[in-house]
């Protein structure tokens, strides 16, 4: 059976980091895509899937062309059986910040795009309102919006994405994405007071640091931020968690809401 060539990719870049310094490792390697050792090695040899998520950091990593970029997640489609007009390769689909202004501004409509990947969310208006603590109007409004500016679908009462996953520029100045960034201060603010230690994390460091090294720095971030979806985004979780490097959660928990809405069927 011919290996597929996303895993030649892999090797090939590997080898030409081999034929640059010959004591170079595939445990450096694995470092250097983000990943564990023995994962790496069990996806070189076939025995373990790779996900869309994690195929994206590791071309981010590899900075290889766009026509191979194609190549390798064609082929790793291929292998997991998915079409690939499902899977959209990182920034496949880049907002305007001033265009999507209410949507990047107002932390609900974030909130509600990823209740409706969640598999246990039943989405609608009222359990939209539930999740978020907000007025069913308010959650009908954010549903209507969502359509109207293209990111959900809404058929036989059922809402779908447009789009699996989208994102903002970076390092440009943008009023939406001030703004933006000033509601989630504002919302990290409450929870700081809101909930307890066990259900939150707030952590900052104070470090002397060399100003020269701010884009490895902000280079850092962004990995471990695609590092840290990679690993925690799933359609089986139960609550909408935001972070800033402050770790909270924005949405009630979903397993609550059914028992909420029982409750107000014998009341």
């Amino acid at each position: 059976m011919q290996e597929p060539q996303f895993i030649q990719i892999i090797k090939n870049e590997f080898e030409k980091k081999k034929n640059v310094n010959s004591r170079y490792s595939l445990r450096s390697f694995s470092k250097y895509l983000g990943l564990d050792p023995g994962s790496l090695s069990a996806i070189l040899r076939g025995k373990r899937s790779l996900s869309p998520i994690r195929a994206r950091q590791i071309v981010d990593r590899l900075k290889i062309k766009d026509d191979e970029k194609k190549t390798f997640f064609l082929s790793l489609l291929r292998q997991r059986g998915i079409p690939w007009g499902l899977v959209e390769e990182r920034n496949g689909f880049q907002v305007e910040e001033e265009q999507y202004f209410r949507i990047l501004v107002e932390w609900e409509y974030a909130a509600a795009l990823c209740l409706l990947t969640l598999k246990a969310f039943d989405f609608d208006a009222v359990n939209l309102s539930r999740a978020l603590n907000i007025s069913k109007k308010r959650a009908s409004l954010i549903i209507s919006n969502l359509e109207k500016d293209g990111l959900i679908c809404l058929k036989d009462n059922k809402a779908t994405l447009i789009h699996k996953n989208f994102s903002t520029t970076e390092d440009i100045q943008s009023a939406a994405l001030q703004c933006f960034h000033q509601a989630n201060l504002s919302v990290a603010k409450k929870k700081l007071t809101e909930l307890g230690v066990i259900e939150r994390d707030f952590s900052s460091i104070v470090i002397a640091a060399n100003s020269r090294q701010l884009g490895e720095m902000k280079e850092m971030i962004r990995n471990f931020r695609r590092q840290f979806e990679a690993k925690f985004e799933s359609e089986s979780g139960d609550v909408i968690m935001n972070l800033n490097l402050q770790l909270y959660p924005i949405s009630n928990k979903i397993t609550d809401l059914s028992v909420s809405s029982t409750k107000e069927m014998l009341q």
